[in-house]
């Protein structure tokens, strides 16, 4: 009769033996352990048993039972193939992968448990706080699907917590240095796209991928349904622009825009045909009202540097496009002309939580600054 493996509870946490032969013939007992219950340990120690009666070199298959083999190699396995993550996305999370697969020894997929799980995301997060969101992000998706595909029998991610985000302190203006600002804006040669990000809150990339058939004139409103990137592909990776559509339906939404905005649409309008009568053939009509004079995607920088020199100019601190979104929702948080709710899907983002997390210390902060605003531009 087979000799079943023994469960043993010792320096805090549970252990199972098991026994082997080795090459001179004799037995040698050895034992797993880390396991936070009896059940985990025992649940370990059947697997390891099932291990024991395949080959130790079979390479990890679509639709093997994967419980027996080492969650390192699982991990790696199942982000080769999850192709529905691309761009800067999956760079950041290769970045991740690079850093912690080093650090992770040979538990088997069917034994790891949350204490080794939040072990991990903690060593990362060491290094950087963002890496570790990032990993609790990517364990969260492979395991999951590890355990809808029932490969593991229970998700170990349910015990593990996300780990805290640090609280990002927004760049503060007082009234006279958002009046600054805005002035600033409005005399600068790319009013158009800061304006956009100002008054609409949206980041540059979505800036850059729109286009005159996104607005709406008797609306007064724009359709967000695309981005410019950085091309992830071929040679030139990372140093072109690419389209993306935007799929999901917090980030592809449609904005009532300001009247000045729809002013300044036109004018661009106006320069783009010059433009094309300038380069003839060689201009590159893509559509985008935020463009090179060739009609070529802009450089992510473009906002940047124009920011930079603007700021400087005005005396005023460094900002950032996020900063000018952040600008955006303070107006309408400290107007009382939206909650987290709205802002959730004015900005774009996946849950309240993020902009609560981000926007919370706005809250209670009331002025009339929005009406001041349209009266400076008015003046």
């Amino acid at each position: 009769m087979r000799e079943k493996n023994t469960v043993i509870y010792e320096r805090n946490s549970w252990y199972f033996r098991y026994k082997i032969i080795n090459e001179e013939g004799k037995t040698k007992y050895m034992k797993k352990g880390g396991f936070e219950s009896k059940e985990e340990a025992e649940y370990a120690a059947f697997l390891f048993e099932q291990q024991r009666m395949h080959d130790n070199d079979a390479a990890v298959q679509p639709g093997m039972h994967a419980s027996y083999i080492a969650f390192r190699d699982y991990l790696q396995e199942w982000f080769d193939n999850r192709d529905s993550i691309k761009g800067v996305t999956r760079l950041v999370y290769e970045r991740v992968l690079e850093l912690i697969l080093p650090e992770m020894d040979d538990i088997l997929l069917g034994s790891v448990n949350s204490n080794y799980l939040s072990q991990l995301i903690a060593a990362i997060s060491r290094q950087r706080a963002s890496y570790g969101e990032k990993l609790y992000e990517l364990f969260s998706m492979a395991i999951g699907d590890a355990f809808r595909q029932e490969l593991i029998a229970y998700n170990p991610m349910v015990n593990v917590k996300k780990p805290a985000r640090p609280k990002k302190e927004l760049v503060r203006l007082d009234e006279e240095q958002r009046k600054t600002l805005f002035r600033a804006v409005f005399a600068c040669e790319g009013r158009f796209e800061l304006l956009l990000a100002l008054l609409c809150g949206l980041k540059k990339g979505k800036i850059y991928g729109l286009k005159f058939t996104d607005f709406n004139i008797n609306e007064k409103t724009v359709h967000v349904q695309r981005q410019v990137q950085p091309d992830m592909v071929g040679e030139r990776k990372g140093l072109s622009q690419t389209e993306k559509e935007l799929g999901a339906f917090s980030s592809n939404r449609v904005l009532s825009v300001h009247p000045l905005i729809l002013r300044e649409l036109q004018y661009k309008k106006a320069a783009i045909e010059n433009n094309k009568k300038t380069y003839g053939r060689q201009y590159h009509d893509f559509g985008y009202v935020s463009c090179q004079k060739d009609g070529n995607r802009r450089s992510p920088a473009y906002m940047n540097n124009m920011l930079s020199r603007l700021c400087k100019k005005a005396g005023l601190s460094s900002l950032s496009v996020q900063d000018l979104r952040d600008q955006y929702a303070a107006i309408l948080l400290e107007q009382g002309q939206a909650n987290f709710l709205q802002l959730k899907g004015l900005l774009g983002y996946s849950t309240i939580e993020d902009v609560y997390d981000r926007y919370s210390g706005l809250a209670d902060t009331r002025t009339d600054l929005a009406e001041r605003v349209d009266r400076l531009f008015a003046e």
